[in-house]
């Protein structure tokens, strides 16, 4: 009988070790999600632009599965911090080519043509984004 609560006991205490150890380890990655979300969030002006010329492609919803494939605006800052920069340095390469918006999208709906304002804003906050992601 004593053997049986010993054991009763034992298995109680490992399953609250465990399962703080869980607790423990979820914090720590929400702080982690925290710190590098900061670099590739985006608003003001930079949301509106994102928003009007690149959301409608690039988000968890859309019907283009190559263009979500390749960036998706919904995970972004919920990827690790190497593809986070491999994302923001995509994205001012693209920019640079002038492949974003692409043709074929721009035929259909010409007023998601970017100016050169705004491409120039996009990879500024691309830029900037992923020097904070370097520190």
């Amino acid at each position: 009988m004593k053997t049986k609560v010993l054991l009763m006991v034992g298995v109680v205490c490992c399953a609250f070790l465990m399962i703080q150890g869980r607790v423990a380890d979820k914090n720590e990655l929400l702080k982690v999600v925290k710190r590098d979300t900061s670099a590739v969030s985006y608003s003001g002006n930079i949301k509106t632009i994102m928003d009007n010329k690149c959301y409608g492609c690039h988000n968890s919803q859309s019907r283009g599965v190559k263009a979500r494939i390749k960036l998706n605006l919904d995970s972004l800052a919920l990827i690790s911090k190497v593809n986070q920069l491999s994302k923001l340095d995509k994205i001012i390469e693209e920019l640079d080519k002038g492949d974003m918006p692409p043709k074929r999208y721009l035929e259909l709906k010409p007023e998601g043509k970017m100016t050169d304002e705004e491409i120039a804003a996009v990879k500024g906050w691309a830029q900037k984004a992923s020097d904070i992601l370097m520190k």
